[in-house]
């Protein structure tokens, strides 16, 4: 049986390192205009999976060039998160108590619901 050493040995390719497992999409030619949002919207999808993913899929993918980060967000949010989230959260707010929790335990309670 192979040591762990050899075994890695065996997965580096002719530079000597090891192969990432990771896929690399290639990035989409650029035509020279001043627009770098549009390269983000076209590469979003692949940081995107589940319904996340089937937005972008069906709202976003059919005109890209009418989309940029801040209308992609709003939307994704609104398409995601229940009409009443930020009430939901505001309430959750209103409600945290210390109790015996520490300080900083307490502080960070809220700071994650800042969020």
């Amino acid at each position: 049986m192979p040591t762990i050493f050899e075994h890695n040995e065996k997965r580096k390719d002719s530079s000597g390192l090891g192969k990432s497992s990771v896929n690399i999409v290639a990035p989409e030619r650029y035509d020279g205009r001043g627009d770098i949002e549009i390269l983000r919207i076209r590469h979003l999808p692949t940081f995107l999976k589940g319904k996340a993913a089937y937005f972008y899929k069906t709202h976003v993918a059919r005109s890209p060039d009418k989309w940029n980060l801040g209308r992609f967000s709003r939307e994704l949010f609104a398409y995601c998160f229940p009409d009443n989230y930020k009430e939901l959260v505001r309430r959750r707010f209103d409600r945290l108590t210390q109790g015996r929790q520490s300080l900083s335990d307490f502080a960070r309670k809220i700071e994650t619901l800042a969020e």
